[in-house]
């Protein structure tokens, strides 16, 4: 409702970034020019729908490709090239 959303990451939705039983703010508010690899974003995907991931590359032309650090996670063929627009919030505070 007010652009930031508090998710609990645990299990198969964990990144590196996140310890066991963290807690993650993303904020819809950030721009898409300030992505950088690693960051954490929240992605609504057709396939997959909101999934949490870190950004492992950015090419020359803005799209953003994703992947999980995790074994049994989705890896970067799997999610395909994720345009800006899909990107629906980027983790700002870890608690």
């Amino acid at each position: 409702m007010l652009g930031i959303s508090v998710i609990k990451m645990f299990g198969s939705n964990r990144c590196v970034q996140t310890e066991t039983d963290q807690y993650v703010v993303f904020s819809r508010f950030f721009l898409v020019k300030r992505l950088a690899i690693n960051d954490l974003v929240k992605v609504r995907h057709a396939r997959y729908g909101i999934v949490h991931q870190q950004i492992k590359y950015i090419d020359s032309n803005g799209i953003v490709w994703l992947a999980d650090d995790e074994n049994n996670g989705l890896d970067t063929l799997q999610m395909g090239p994720i345009q800006p627009h899909m990107i629906i919030g980027k983790a700002v505070f870890y608690f």
